[in-house]
């Protein structure tokens, strides 16, 4: 069980391509559009963390970091993490092991090849996983995943059951490795699974309740895990694939929200944190 010194939060960063129109039935956008968008939020991302003196987990997927070196070089200059996000942003889950296995590790090399380290986190694109993902995770001897919301999202999962704070997984596929596979939840709250640490409840819900939330995870001694996306601080287009619960709050209103986070942690005490350095205190108080 990780049991924190005092109040912790990992701030995550989905930094990807942006897949939103065909995730919702549209047509996918140029590569120069869903390459920008995420661009744009990136750099605008990074002076608000250096402003801040925060340190991040990004989550890339291997398209991103081939096709901007450059923000990747940014990143590891100013002394973020980089982990694992797929090759592209596409679901894993119904592929065979082998195909994950290949996939992950093509992946993991492209990171390594454009951060300058190799990743040791890994979180699935729109966060479908299956067994054949944790087994292929296990054999390349990943340190953590970050892929569980333990909620119901309609149309996609319903993991309410699952587990809310810090875990290992089963020992079935465990390759020769120190240690085995923790699995770093987003934060919901305890009882009513309410996702406080996902972007798209923030987004649209507001700081108010997300605050509340977190102070109820801190009570059980854990760290909060909430997701931000770049192409959210910027505004997207409207059409018509894209649904206005996407479109809501983007742009300067999402900047203000990350802004507002930011000063309210630091309000109360909290301390910034990589995936890695939860990773690490859950080992070492095991």
């Amino acid at each position: 069980m990780v049991r924190p010194e005092r109040k912790t939060i990992a701030l995550t960063v989905d930094l990807e391509e942006w897949t939103v129109p065909q995730e919702f039935g549209g047509e996918p956008l140029s590569e120069k559009y869903s390459i920008g968008i995420s661009e744009q939020g990136t750099y605008r991302l990074l002076e608000i963390l250096e402003q801040e003196s925060i340190k991040v987990t990004f989550f890339v997927t291997a398209f991103f970091a081939s096709r901007k070196p450059e923000i990747m070089k940014k990143i590891v200059e100013l002394g973020h993490e980089t982990a694992n996000h797929g090759l592209r942003h596409s679901p894993l889950k119904n592929q065979t092991y082998v195909e994950q296995l290949t996939s992950l590790r093509e992946a993991g090399k492209i990171i390594e090849k454009k951060a300058g380290s190799t990743p040791i986190g890994f979180r699935a694109p729109t966060l479908r996983i299956d067994e054949a993902t944790i087994r292929a995770l296990k054999t390349l001897n990943y340190f953590y995943d970050s892929s569980i919301l333990a909620t119901y999202v309609p149309g996609r999962y319903n993991r309410l059951r699952a587990p809310y704070m810090p875990f290992v997984w089963g020992e079935t596929g465990q390759s020769d490795i120190a240690k085995p596979l923790l699995e770093i939840p987003i934060s919901v709250t305890p009882i009513l699974r309410v996702p406080v640490g996902w972007w798209w409840f923030r987004k649209n819900f507001g700081q108010r309740i997300c605050q509340l939330g977190f102070h109820a995870v801190w009570r059980r001694n854990q760290p909060v895990v909430c997701v931000v996306h770049p192409w959210e601080l910027v505004k997207p287009p409207s059409a018509p694939s894209i649904p206005f619960h996407i479109r809501f709050n983007c742009g300067e209103r999402s900047i203000e929200q990350l802004e507002s986070l930011i000063n309210y942690v630091k309000k109360v005490g909290g301390k910034f944190v990589t995936m890695s350095w939860i990773a690490n205190q859950f080992y070492d108080g095991v």
